[in-house]
């Protein structure tokens, strides 16, 4: 979760309809006092894929969120793929070049990208989608924040005015690696 005001968290959960990982937003009254029941919180995104690690700039006009997706591929071009490959009933998989699977994991395509998208708050003090998600790594076969264990607050940031993203990564990796 992320404070971005005394009275503003935004956070991940599944508790979309969907049962997807998204991002909601949660408003506090100024005095808690006279909060005499539950709060509920409010969807912000609803993409077709989990978010995971979520970062905010410190001026709350841009947002920055992982996903797992195929490299050369958006989130719904990701999903689209996602669908067809379990719909065809085939578990093959076509590795051509090493570090296939770590622990208990095999790598069959899916990187984590970090997306960048603009937001604003509404009248009602609710944060909406101002842009597309960009992602930041499209094209690149490569994971950010790293696997297994890399998270966004280690590995992400802002710059001081919220314009530009800094990130790490894995490095690249082709077949002539093998």
């Amino acid at each position: 979760f992320t404070w971005i005001d005394k009275n503003t968290i935004l956070f991940l959960s599944n508790r979309a309809s969907s049962d997807l990982t998204q991002i909601f937003q949660l408003t506090l009254p100024d005095d808690l006092s006279t909060l005499s029941g539950f709060i509920e919180p409010t969807q912000i995104t609803n993409y077709s894929l989990n978010i995971d690690n979520l970062l905010v700039n410190r001026n709350a006009t841009r947002l920055a969120f992982s996903c797992q997706v195929y490299a050369n591929l958006d989130i719904e071009q990701t999903n689209a793929r996602k669908q067809a490959e379990l719909d065809s009933g085939r578990t093959i998989y076509k590795f051509d070049k090493l570090y296939i699977r770590h622990w208990d994991e095999y790598y069959t395509g899916l990187r984590n990208h970090p997306f960048v998208v603009s937001i604003d708050r509404q009248g009602n003090e609710t944060f909406r989608l101002t842009s597309d998600p960009v992602d930041v790594l499209l094209n690149i076969d490569s994971d950010s924040p790293t696997k297994p264990f890399g998270d966004a607050k280690a590995q992400w940031s802002f710059s001081a005015s919220g314009n530009s993203f800094a990130f790490t990564r894995q490095h690249d990796e082709d077949s002539s690696v093998a």
